[in-house]
């Protein structure tokens, strides 16, 4: 993101009762985006991913780490059907966990890059995780879906707000 960077609001959605979330019409005018989640998943272990563009092809790969406080992991998904956010965790599927997903220049010609980091947390217990990603394609993103990998609901007070990030 470009130092100086302005975070203007585009959209705020409660994905509450879907499994999919779609935030579309992207306008070309910005430098990056950052897309903000904070998803109850109705079945504990479930993953959250994101796509672009409507692709569901196996256009996606990230790798990833993750600590709770005792250990620490890696992962790598290649060759996937969207970008891994994070898994409901811990038990509970009435905790939120965040996501914050940098989408770097996103309407340019090249491969596409996000950055994200996961947070949850249960009564002081749960992880953090730092995945990077990306979507093989030059296409310019002007959607982006926000979808439960095991097409389970997302529950109530679920959210996701997308911003555009401009220069200063």
């Amino acid at each position: 993101m470009p130092a100086g960077a302005t975070y203007e609001p585009l959209a705020t959605a409660s994905i509450s009762g879907v499994s999919t979330y779609t935030f579309s019409s992207i306008s070309s005018s910005y430098t990056d985006l950052v897309l903000i989640v904070t998803p109850i998943v109705s079945v504990d272990g479930d993953y959250v991913r994101i796509r672009f563009n409507g692709d569901t092809g196996t256009n996606y790969s990230s790798v990833g780490l993750r600590g709770n406080g005792s250990a620490a992991t890696s992962s790598a998904f290649t060759s996937q059907t969207g970008i891994y956010l994070g898994t409901a965790q811990g038990g509970t599927t009435t905790i939120p966990f965040l996501a914050k997903v940098n989408i770097f220049s996103y309407a340019n010609g090249t491969y596409k890059t996000v950055l994200i980091d996961y947070s949850n947390d249960k009564n002081g217990t749960g992880s953090v995780e730092r995945h990077s990603g990306l979507w093989r394609s030059t296409s310019a993103i002007n959607s982006i879906t926000v979808y439960s990998n095991g097409g389970n609901n997302f529950n109530s007070g679920s959210t996701a707000t997308l911003y555009g990030i401009k220069a200063a």
